[in-house]
């Protein structure tokens, strides 16, 4: 895709009357145009941990009609129940595909997001057809989109993101075919991914860098170029480990673990001495050790199209004048990598889980 946009509309007097502090705390303008960012920023986040498929969860139950909580688990195909909802927003459409990817069963509009992140509700009088286990949840563009086949739908995201963490940082296994080209019969677009499938321990720490290190290619790890991405739960779950097994040796007094320093500093923690991004965006339960020197991140975010607003145009709506206003966001191109064994993927790493919810 090359644009994403969204628009707001607000009446000549809410903009006039918030135009400054006499009337009142913030602009109105400014205030919708924050919201719209905040939710572009949003999805370019899912886009940038993502895989390209578009799917935001899966339906935890089946559902019949008329149902109203949907249940979910599964958030972009990344296994487990933890804030399975944790990419859908209220006012957002989406369509229920069967879990074959094959058939849209219903498409409906987000009431309300649960606040442990675990289900969503839609208005009374709920689902216009019964929704099968597992079913797909992608973003549609219309509640009346047709229902059938959904790979020649137009309606829906479906294969539409730009490719992602989930896709690039992956092997055959998970991800069989990246770019159109096919894993299994070109190795070297392998990753190497590695089910820990409990708790972090020492043990499996090492093995991640080591995977890294043994499976990279030659001559191209450098670990000044490798960064560890975690998501706020993995973090933790980290400086538990590092707190059980902190040692106070030699000059350790002034160059404390990454236990100590995270207590009073946020920035420049390191794992095995490579820097850790936290971003709350990153998939649940996952370490990812990425070499940011293969990563190569063609796309670009240029801003707001036209920023002076000379895009406002008047309407006449039920006998006043509503200022309309279409923001653009300059968006185009794609990742990908220069050399897939550089960078490994733990997943399904057991947390304290807490779900922090996005806005």
């Amino acid at each position: 895709r090359s644009f994403y946009y969204d628009a707001i509309e607000l009446t000549a007097q809410a903009r006039d009357l918030t135009g400054s502090s006499k009337g009142a705390a913030i602009s109105a303008h400014k205030l919708q145009l924050q919201s719209i960012t905040a939710g572009m920023q949003k999805n370019f986040a899912r886009f940038a941990y993502g895989d390209m498929r578009g799917i935001l969860a899966q339906v935890n139950g089946g559902l019949a009609i008329g149902a109203t909580v949907i249940a979910v688990d599964n958030p972009s195909m990344v296994t487990g129940s933890n804030g399975g909802a944790r990419h859908l927003s209220p006012g957002m459409r989406v369509a229920f595909v069967t879990a074959n990817d094959v058939t849209i069963q219903a498409a409906v509009e987000v009431l309300s997001v649960a606040p442990n992140g675990m289900s969503f509700t839609i208005a009374a009088p709920g689902l216009p057809a019964a929704v099968e286990d597992n079913s797909l949840i992608y973003v549609c563009s219309s509640t009346s989109i047709p229902l059938g086949p959904a790979a020649t739908s137009a309606g829906i995201s479906r294969n539409t993101d730009p490719m992602g963490l989930q896709g690039l940082v992956n092997d055959a296994a998970g991800f069989p075919t990246i770019f159109g080209l096919s894993r299994t019969l070109n190795p070297t677009l392998n990753s190497q991914v590695i089910n820990v499938g409990g708790g972090l321990t020492d043990d499996i720490i090492q093995r991640i860098f080591e995977a890294a290190q043994m499976y990279g290619a030659s001559n191209s790890l450098n670990p000044e170029d490798m960064r560890v991405l975690v998501e706020p739960n993995v973090l933790r779950a980290y400086l538990a480990l590092a707190q059980a097994t902190r040692r106070i040796v030699g000059d350790s007094v002034q160059n404390p673990d990454i236990g100590t320093r995270a207590i009073h500093n946020r920035t420049n923690l390191t794992i095995n001495g490579q820097e850790v991004i936290v971003s709350r965006n990153a998939p649940y339960g996952q370490m990812i050790v990425l070499n940011k020197k293969t990563l190569k991140k063609v796309n670009r975010f240029n801003g707001w199209i036209e920023d002076t607003g000379s895009m406002w145009k008047q309407k006449q709506v039920s006998g006043f004048f509503v200022d309309s206003y279409v923001a653009h966001w300059k968006y185009w191109g794609q990742y990908y990598m220069s050399e897939f064994r550089d960078s490994v993927r733990a997943t399904n790493i057991t947390t304290s889980f807490v779900y922090y919810p996005t806005l």
